[in-house]
């Protein structure tokens, strides 16, 4: 009643805009009645990438210490990325309980988002690929330029979308850069990175969730020394 008040027979697209992205006037179109005032020129839409004006509308502070200008230009970049390639089959692929499509990972990838995505440690996985977002590199990026991926992508508000995208990516790559040979991660990391390959973590069982250490499944070296026996029993692997 008070916005009604205080805004009735108004233009309230800014007012608008500095609450809600575009997308909610489409999402709720059928209950929604939308026009111009006769006599009046709305204000512009926020094109793809726009930052909120809005007080603390925004989760990157301009004024914040721990950032510098690569973290503000990996929010610009990213906002508009997700807003051109992304958004409309998040939301598509949220409604209709659809697998991410495999075009989306190699655009992710090419974009050089999913080496970024995985974080900035152990840092030398920045170099298997050609591209980096915002050609972030090692020693440089840091857990801020993380948190920055995570937060724009959390606006498509989609999380099983966004498990699709990195839910075993983000929690298996890692398990590689610190732990698999160099020769291993040079042949399996890159085009998981690029996109054109899944990984997941295959850590549940029937006796243990996430808990690594119930584990009970095993991996023996084979008597010639060049394969690995794997013995156990996986409830179930979901990338």
């Amino acid at each position: 009643e008070q916005l009604l008040h205080e805004h009735g027979g108004k233009d309230v697209t800014e007012e608008f805009y500095a609450l809600h992205r575009k997308d909610v006037l489409e999402k709720y179109r059928d209950r929604l009645v939308i026009g111009t005032l006769a006599g009046t020129e709305p204000a512009p839409a926020p094109s793809p990438g726009a930052i909120s004006t809005f007080p603390y509308g925004e989760f990157v502070r301009e004024t914040s210490p721990f950032y510098n200008e690569s973290h503000y230009r990996l929010r610009r970049e990213l906002r508009a990325f997700i807003d051109e390639h992304i958004a409309a089959v998040a939301e598509e692929c949220e409604r209709s309980e659809e697998p991410v499509p495999e075009q989306v990972h190699l655009t992710i990838g090419a974009a050089g988002i999913y080496a970024a995505w995985v974080g900035p440690k152990p840092g030398h996985h920045l170099n298997l690929v050609d591209k980096v977002i915002c050609d972030l590199k090692p020693g440089e990026m840091d857990y801020h330029h993380e948190a920055i991926i995570h937060s724009e992508f959390s606006r498509l508000i989609t999380p099983g979308f966004e498990d699709g995208l990195v839910g075993g990516r983000n929690i298996s790559v890692p398990a590689l850069l610190w732990f698999a040979s160099k020769a291993i991660q040079e042949r399996v990391v890159p085009p998981i990175l690029r996109g054109e390959r899944h990984s997941a973590l295959a850590i549940t069982e029937p006796f243990a969730g996430t808990d690594v250490q119930r584990m009970r499944c095993t991996a023996t070296k084979s008597p010639c020394g060049k394969f690995y026996i794997v013995n156990g029993v996986k409830k179930w692997i979901t990338e």
